[in-house]
Formats: structure tokens, sequence, C-alpha cells
């Protein structure tokens, strides 16, 4: 059984343990051993910790098949309210994948291509204002007293610093 009612929101935005879903998701797509589910099941015990998990999970999935199409394949990219539309062909299925990201998917997303993608499209290119979103989403799950402090977040947002070059193509 999947999904099932999220159930009462609290007034702040987290869940009943807590915990920042926002925060979840960033922490696991930037890094997918940070929480495991065995260890932190107690985190995974309502249905928007689970759709965040999954979430995460479906973004680094998008990132590794971005990254492998983006030398080979057009990639359509197009700024849709305060996210983004991505469409790209996936050859061996012979389909045309659409996904729609919020804000702060596209701004994991950027940060995740910011990586290793090469010849990234310029809506996809990792900025100052995607690395403030999540940090400050990391920040309130950093906060929660029973959550470890993983030290390897710093290392995903800090080749991140402006000073830095991003992967841009000229």
């Amino acid at each position: 059984m999947s999904g099932g009612d999220p159930g009462p929101a609290k007034p702040d935005g987290l869940c009943s343990e807590g915990v920042c879903p926002d925060g979840l998701l960033c922490a696991i797509t930037l890094d997918p051993t940070s929480l495991p589910r065995n260890r932190y099941f107690w985190v995974y015990s309502e249905a928007r910790a689970r759709r965040a998990h999954g979430r995460a999970y479906s973004l680094r999935r998008l990132s590794d098949d971005i990254m492998e199409r983006l030398a080979r394949y057009p990639c359509s990219v197009a700024e849709e309210g305060r996210g983004l539309r991505i469409a790209y062909r996936d050859e061996a299925l012979t389909l045309v994948r659409r996904i729609h990201l919020g804000a702060l998917e596209t701004s994991l997303l950027r940060l995740l291509l910011a990586r290793g993608a090469t010849h990234v499209p310029a809506l996809l290119r990792a900025s100052h204002v995607d690395r403030l979103r999540v940090a400050a989403a990391l920040e309130r799950i950093r906060r929660h007293p029973r959550l470890p402090d993983p030290s390897g977040w710093g290392d995903v947002l800090s080749p991140m610093d402006p000073a830095t070059p991003s992967n841009t193509t000229e």
C-alpha cells in the first residue's frame, strides 16, 4: 500500500515527528546514505516523509539520465511557474520523458548536475539562489535533536562557492 492520507499538516510544515519534508528531500538527494530507512524508521512513519524519500531517489535517477544524455541528445528545458519543465528523448524506449519540477527540486537537480555534467543548458546551471534554497532546507533538518548532523552535506554545497567556476558551457 503506497501513499495514503498524509494526515493533518502541522502549522510549521513539519511532519508529526518534527522532521521537515523539504529538508529530508534535500538530505537524501544529496547524500542517500545520510538517513537510512532502517536506522531512522521513525522518520519515515508519515506519508509525506516517505514521499520525500521516493522523490529524492527519483531526482537522483533523473540527474543520472540527464548527465548521460546531454552530450548525445537534445534536452528541452523551459521555465514553468517557479520550477522547470524538462523533456528528453529516451532512445532505448523510443519515448519522450516529460517532467515538471518545483523550485526546490529544480535547485537540487541543478546542484546534482553541477557535480559532473558538461554542456549543461543555461536553465540547468546551478546558481547562488539554488545554493541558498537548498541550504535553508538542510538547516531546517539539521536542527532536529534526534537526527545526525551529516558532515557530507557541507561537502556537497562547498563546491558551490560563488568564486568557484560552475558547470557552464561557453
